[in-house]
């Protein structure tokens, strides 16, 4: 019941695992999840996983995208990043064999703090849809809550 959430301690490393294995449970076409925060100029990983459980370090995500949503507070998906021009893909997505990505900011007090980066080496065939990023995008709104909450004064 939701009455009983009141009764126990939010914690917030219990609460991010549960969010990605619902992600990997949900969204078959993910491969791998990050939770990010943004610092100032630098990106603090909260939590990564792949889909086989294992953490993965350092994480391997797309710079270029991270920075266009912490720049524009908008959801980011590409169901195929072999269009992307080379400008823009900068930090060399091929490499990192990244064919799908979906990102969504979360918004904390206001601003935008973080963010869920998933990704994925499939290409547009079984790249991401419309109703995966608003899931990613509805996972991130309750996240930017849950941080929120935890950072308010009592």
């Amino acid at each position: 019941m939701a009455s009983d959430l009141l009764d126990h301690p939010l914690n917030i490393d219990e609460m991010l695992k549960e969010v990605l294995e619902s992600i990997f449970d949900t969204l078959p076409r993910i491969d791998r999840a990050s939770v990010l925060l943004f610092e100032k100029n630098k990106i603090k990983e909260l939590i990564t996983r792949s889909r086989n459980g294992h953490k993965l370090s350092p994480a391997r995500y797309s710079r270029a995208i991270l920075d266009r949503v912490a720049r524009d507070g908008m959801p980011v998906k590409v169901s195929n990043t072999t269009y992307i021009p080379d400008p823009e893909k900068a930090d060399n997505m091929d490499t990192m064999r990244i064919r799908s990505v979906m990102c969504a900011p979360m918004v904390i007090n206001t601003k935008i703090g973080g963010a869920i980066y998933v990704d994925s080496p499939r290409g547009a065939q079984d790249g991401f849809r419309k109703e995966d990023l608003l899931l990613i995008n509805a996972l991130s709104r309750f996240l930017a809550a849950a941080f929120e909450i935890e950072h308010s004064p009592v």
